[in-house]
């Protein structure tokens, strides 16, 4: 939730139902559909209501006539205030704010009361998790998460966990400081489906030209809340986005690393249609746990084999949701070396019969060794256009669609003309003054 000051300034004064004595934090939220200024705000979310605010007589109503934007305040079942032993006796979920900050007008702050020990730092609770990486200046595809933070303390403590070692993220801004883990999974504490952010953007030469939910646009905010005109199949969009004339997934997941919380909240982005496809699924499992979830966070390999007998493979990211921290251990028990995912394959009649002899064998996993040429600044810039939370991970989208979609040996130059497409949104948004590099 985005804190702007706009929405609040017409309120005038925070009601609340319970004593704010008894709540270290408390859950911060903005709703656009109270019906009225005054009178209480209905809760129809998880938990429970114990406070909101009222609006002066003169404020605007919202977009929607008779709709007025209001602030609730809330707990779950499983916040410090109701189990104070449990998922949250230190740290804190993303809503979370000190109530003894909140004043009309005045959004709630995060302070070591609400936290429940001394605060992170910034930078610490902006770290992220990649699939990829620059090497030499050219994007790399890794088999284990690389972690990036902007702090050095944080950084030596996710390789004592996921093992690997510390260095110096260069080019990486604030988040100066990387850890190429050796671990290929991870197993993470996820707040509920609120974790999850989904939308669909589409980039054009002068920045963000489309911004949805994949029904209804959530900008610009003159058409917030109208259809967008996205097709409602996920391979009807799949196919407008490749053809340029439709948006692409862009979801944003926030966790903690499960065997030590008060780490902090990490993120981990990414443009994949095939975990846009398990969303609904991952979004039902979460529903279900009721709150903090223990989740196994994966870089999948997942193995296909082409129409012309080539066996090809790629990493994709994988949510499994496993329960609640009290039924499911917080760190995973050590495991042998995962079996590769394989794509279902056509029925045996369709196929030759020197394959159908070798269809239950058992594959090696081949070595994914190409590269792709393309220059460092030019695709930094690119992802920035197209919405991806850094360059490497744009090329690595790029491709690995394509090879998701089952493209044919001899169709290697539809691979070209994609990661040129790349070079051409860039050099258009130079063209149209945007020389920012990420």
């Amino acid at each position: 939730m985005g804190k702007d000051s706009a929405d609040i300034q017409h309120e005038e004064r925070i009601v609340w139902t319970e004593d704010i004595e008894g709540f270290d934090y408390v859950r911060e939220s903005l709703t656009t559909e109270a019906g009225t200024r005054a009178r209480p705000v209905p809760w129809h979310g998880a938990g429970r209501r114990v406070g909101y605010s009222t609006l002066k007589r003169d404020a605007p109503s919202h977009d929607s006539a008779g709709r007025f934007t209001r602030r609730v305040f809330w707990v779950k079942e499983h916040d410090r205030s109701e189990r104070p032993d449990g998922v949250y006796k230190t740290a804190a979920p993303s809503e979370g704010v000190d109530p003894r900050t909140v004043a009309p007008g005045v959004w709630g702050e995060l302070t070591e009361r609400a936290w429940g020990s001394p605060l992170p730092s910034a930078a610490a609770r902006a770290g992220r998790f990649h699939q990829g990486r620059l090497s030499d200046g050219q994007p790399q595809v890794l088999d284990a998460w690389r972690v990036t933070t902007g702090a050095p303390d944080v950084a030596a403590r996710v390789a004592e966990l996921l093992g690997g070692r510390t260095r110096p993220n260069e080019g990486g801004g604030s988040l100066a400081h990387e850890v190429l883990t050796t671990s290929e999974s991870v197993r993470v504490l996820v707040d509920g489906p609120d974790a999850v952010a989904a939308h669909m953007r589409l980039w054009g030469s002068k920045g963000m030209a489309h911004e949805c939910d994949g029904s209804e646009f959530l900008s610009p905010e003159e058409k917030k809340g109208q259809p967008c005109g996205c097709p409602p199949l996920l391979e009807d969009k799949k196919l407008a986005a490749k053809e340029g004339r439709g948006p692409t997934p862009f979801i944003d997941l926030t966790f903690r690393i499960a065997a030590e919380p008060v780490l902090g909240e990490f993120h981990f982005t990414t443009t994949s249609w095939q975990f846009a496809a398990q969303l609904s699924d991952l979004m039902v499992a979460l529903e279900r746990v009721g709150g903090p979830a223990v989740c196994d966070l994966t870089m999948e390999l997942f193995i296909f084999t082409t129409k012309t007998g080539m066996d090809v493979g790629y990493r994709r990211p994988v949510v499994t949701v496993l329960g609640s921290p009290d039924a499911v251990a917080q760190e995973p028990p050590p495991t042998a070396a995962p079996t590769p995912a394989r794509a279902p394959s056509a029925p045996s009649s369709l196929l030759p019969k020197s394959r159908r002899a070798a269809e239950h064998t058992t594959l090696p996993v081949p070595e994914l060794t190409c590269s792709v040429n393309v220059d460092a600044a030019l695709l930094g810039r690119a992802a920035q256009i197209l919405g991806t939370s850094d360059h490497q991970e744009t090329v690595i989208a790029a491709l690995s669609e394509v090879v998701a979609g089952r493209q044919e040996a001899a169709d290697l130059i539809q691979l070209r003309e994609h990661v040129e497409r790349i070079a051409t949104i860039a050099r258009q948004a130079l063209r149209g003054g945007n020389s920012s590099l990420t």
